[in-house]
């Protein structure tokens, strides 16, 4: 048997859900506004997904403002207007490219609401006030998994001033993922 939860406990819970049942019953209004994070498509090189004995080319949809913060030249991606996009594939069912990813940090953290429950919560990025954008994600292609890995690196060092400001920012790799049928 577990503990018995006091009355104020149970209020303060019940104050939490009735927060989320209001946010999620009111109907959000039609998407008016533009796209904070649009997308385009590249062309990428599969380092573990070949056709013959060359790697696929494929076609990958991908955040626009992350490709533009890590380079296009540096994550080894061509642009969907190039000669290659036409003999570029679809990937294949459950393929996730491999990934860079950045955090930016701040200085100090900061408590806000959760909107959704109104609950306190402390963020450690850069975006905790709500105006600036802190994370960004693109795809890095290349040849093979230690290809990926090099750009990786020399990504590292270019932009690790960007987001290790504060101390809480990060920059992180996240391997190609193919699945296998059987």
């Amino acid at each position: 048997m577990g503990r018995i939860r006091s009355v104020a406990i149970l209020t303060k819970e019940l104050e939490y859900a009735t927060n989320r049942q209001t946010y999620y019953s009111t109907p959000r209004p039609g998407k008016t506004t533009v796209d904070k994070n649009p997308k385009d498509i590249y062309i990428y090189t599969c380092a573990s997904y070949k056709v013959g004995n060359a790697n696929a080319v494929l076609k990958i949809q991908a955040s626009v403002s992350g490709v533009e913060k890590f380079g296009m030249a540096d994550l080894n991606l061509k642009d969907s207007k190039d000669a290659s996009a036409a003999t570029a594939a679809r990937p294949p069912r459950g393929f996730r490219p491999a990934k860079v990813r950045g955090i930016i940090g701040a200085d100090t953290p900061t408590a806000s609401e959760s909107k959704v429950s109104k609950r306190r919560v402390i963020k450690y990025n850069a975006d905790s006030s709500g105006d600036a954008r802190s994370t960004y994600t693109a795809p890095i292609s290349g040849e093979s998994d230690a290809a990926q890995r090099t750009s990786f690196n020399a990504i590292v060092e270019a932009k690790a001033a960007e987001f290790k400001t504060d101390g809480y920012g990060r920059l992180y790799f996240i391997p190609e993922y193919l699945p296998t049928s059987g």
